[in-house]
């Protein structure tokens, strides 16, 4: 029975990835049309920056309410009921709508300022548009803590398919502007962002509806459910207000390089950030809840178990990326971007961009899992403390590589910083989970880095081959890249269960099911 639990757990988790990719697909057919219809230009730099503004002066309050409302969510639904549960999340609901229209005057009255933090390197038209542009984006703010509140209830719920595909209307809406780019002009993209997000609000009162919610407009800040948010809400947004702090100041180490540098940085992130997104985000928004209801019931043994799989399928599917981006980071850039008005110029800044982002990918995919995992048990100060120590290293990383590698250093100190990160909280686990096996977490990622290493010398050696023998076209680059990869993930996967890893057992019974073989 147990066996069978966990293969649906493990098939939501592979439906819940198929629509993450779905979705980061879309979202690079969205950055190429970016980068062909402005290219690294001010324009770009000017819309990148006015719509990351929302995201910088709200995300840290987002990110510490929805962090923090699983658990309490679960323990209040557990002891108190459903209509108890569903009295907080419409308290909490009101709540944010009220905090994001006060945010969102507050924006437009030092848009100016904001802006020119952000973009201190940008010319005189780079300034003014970003500053027109921001004005503009400011009015996602009431739909994007909408929009926050009722993915997380529905995470809470174990409802993962929804939240998994509600960033594909905001995608397709903004890809339709951009194709009308000469028409619309960069302005009529930045609009076309709002509708979206209007459009996402919608698909989710839906779904929300549809699961039994009662919406009802509630407000008292005085519940006791709502004080005990806040006093674990305090670290998280600490935690993730210092990350927003080291975001300005790579913005503005960036924007000292001279215009494109800034779209050029974003671009690669976007890159790397696909890749251990959407495994690392995808695992750990599912083990959440999870996590959360046995800490409730004090399952350590389980708990122990489910943090450890988690950390291992993270580095099985993850490690082997890390290892193919820095050995194609200038084909992948040339193949998704170079077109229109990113030129051969672009690619060679993105990709050397990409090379050190991806540095520290794994990092990062172990970092979204062990935050989870200290936030489930209601600690978020030990996160806190790290990003502090973590944040205050990338600064100062940022600043010294930059005068030694240029703007690339700004992209090694950022992988650098990931990994100071993870290897504190590392530390800070071992210290709550005495039980978790570190032994033999270490001996399982050596094997994986073996399969790696066999797995990228395949695979370089095949594509070294194969493109003796055929000309160069983009048809062609493709073709032998995926290619040199399929041979290389087979060399991948037979050393893994060469080397009896644990994980790989389960990950190859889920795939061999779903084709209806038996394994």
């Amino acid at each position: 029975m147990f066996k069978n639990k966990r293969l649906s757990s493990a098939k939501v988790v592979i439906l819940m990835m198929f629509f993450t990719l779905f979705t980061k697909f879309i979202g690079f057919i969205r950055e190429m049309l970016l980068g062909q219809t402005f290219g690294t230009t001010y324009q770009t730099d000017a819309y990148i920056i006015a719509l990351s503004v929302p995201t910088l002066i709200f995300s840290s309050i987002l990110a510490a309410v929805t962090t923090t409302y699983i658990p309490i969510y679960t323990k209040i639904k557990n002891k108190d009921g459903i209509e108890k549960a569903n009295y907080f999340t419409n308290n909490l609901l009101f709540l944010i709508a009220i905090i994001s229209i006060v945010v969102m005057i507050i924006g437009m009255l030092f848009t100016k300022y904001i802006v020119g933090i952000l973009g201190a390197g940008l010319s005189k038209d780079g300034l003014m548009l970003a500053n027109n542009l921001t004005q503009v984006s400011l009015f996602m703010l009431l739909p994007l803590g909408l929009i926050a509140i009722m993915t997380v209830y529905l995470q809470a719920e174990n409802k993962f398919i929804v939240p998994a595909f509600i960033n594909i209307p905001i995608i397709i809406v903004v890809i339709a502007a951009l194709y009308f780019g000469d028409y619309f002009g960069i302005r009529g993209v930045m609009f076309s962002n709002i509708i979206g997000a209007v459009i996402q609000v919608i698909i989710l009162l839906i779904f929300v509806y549809r699961s039994n919610y009662k919406f009802a407009l509630t407000l008292n800040v005085k519940d006791s459910n709502i004080k005990e948010m806040l006093l674990l809400v305090l670290p998280v947004f600490i935690g993730t207000g210092v990350q927003q702090i080291n975001f300005i100041v790579d913005r503005m180490l960036a924007s000292s390089f001279g215009d494109g540098i800034i779209s050029a940085l974003s671009f690669a992130n976007k890159i790397n950030e696909m890749f251990f997104g959407l495994i690392s985000v995808t695992i750990a928004t599912f083990i959440f809840p999870k996590l959360s209801s046995l800490a409730t019931k004090d399952s350590l043994k389980e708990f122990d178990s489910l943090v450890r799989t988690s950390l291992n399928t993270v580095s099985i599917l993850v490690f082997p990326v890390v290892f193919v981006v820095l050995s194609y980071s200038d084909i992948i850039v040339k193949l998704l971007f170079e077109r229109g008005a990113f030129d051969n110029s672009s690619t060679l800044i993105t990709s050397n961009a990409l090379f050190y982002f991806s540095i520290g990918m794994l990092f990062f995919g172990f970092r979204d899992v062990l935050n989870r995992t200290f936030y489930s048990m209601g600690d978020t100060k030990t996160p806190m403390r790290n990003a502090m120590i973590a944040v205050i290293s990338n600064i100062v990383m940022s600043v010294i590589l930059m005068n030694l590698m240029g703007y690339k250093g700004i992209a090694l100190a950022s992988s650098l910083a990931g990994a100071v990160t993870t290897l504190l909280l590392f530390n800070s686990l071992r210290k709550k989970m005495e039980a978790f096996q570190y032994k033999q977490f270490f001996y399982d990622q050596l094997k994986i880095f073996i399969a790696s290493i066999g797995m990228i010398v395949t695979s370089r050696i095949v594509y070294t081959l194969i493109t003796l023998f055929i000309n160069e076209t983009a048809i062609n680059n493709i073709i032998v890249l995926i290619s040199s990869l399929g041979f290389g993930a087979c060399i991948y996967f037979t050393l893994l269960h060469f080397l009896k890893l644990k994980e790989i057992r389960m990950i190859s019974t889920v795939t061999f099911n779903k084709i209806g073989l038996k394994f």
